[in-house]
């Protein structure tokens, strides 16, 4: 009987820690998860870090556009880096037609457990639903983040990475009408 007990403790507390564990994992995220905008509108998309319980000292990430060509449906208009890390070691994306190409931060005394990293602007040019998505990085030195220095070698993190979708929605019937009635006039 006391056997028993004894393995289901263990088995409780292996499942707590776990829990826990799994509740700190080291996450890049873009948000808002889903927005709608109507054609002509700005999508504003954040891309935030999460490194609660497992600092780290930086990486990078590319932002793929899934299923569309930058410029057609959704224009890129900008990038802009949070004031974290080393400005001299903080890298702003290349522009590509299908990412965004080595978006990077660092510091090596550590960056904060939770920042915002940057914020991305679209304009959206067609209707559709378009997803945006972090890979690891393929641009930056190393291409993944690591943790803090902990006097041994470099530890590779493979954080979580969580995408977002723009809906594009066209504009309201009352809008496209009093534009029609406009140009008749």
């Amino acid at each position: 009987m006391r056997t028993i007990y004894s393995v289901l403790r263990k088995s409780a507390a292996i499942f707590l820690f776990g829990s826990l564990a799994a509740v700190s994992a080291a996450s890049i995220s873009l948000n808002p998860v889903e927005q709608s905008v109507q054609v002509g509108q700005e999508a504003t998309i954040q891309i935030n870090m999460d490194f609660s319980g497992d600092p780290t000292i930086g990486g990078g990430i590319d932002i793929l556009f899934d299923d569309f060509t930058n410029g057609t449906e959704l224009t890129f208009v900008s990038y802009e880096a949070a004031d974290i890390g080393d400005p001299g070691l903080r890298r702003d994306p290349d522009v590509e037609s299908d990412k965004l190409n080595s978006i990077g931060i660092t510091a090596f005394d550590g960056l904060p457990e939770q920042a915002l990293v940057g914020t991305i602007k679209f304009i959206a040019n067609d209707m559709g639903e378009y997803t945006l998505t972090p890979t690891e990085s393929t641009g930056v030195a190393g291409g993944f983040f690591a943790l803090v220095d902990t006097g041994q070698p470099v530890v590779e993190q493979n954080p979580d990475l969580f995408g977002a979708t723009i809906t594009v929605v066209p504009l309201p019937a009352a809008l496209w009408l009093l534009g029609v009635g406009l140009f008749g006039l």
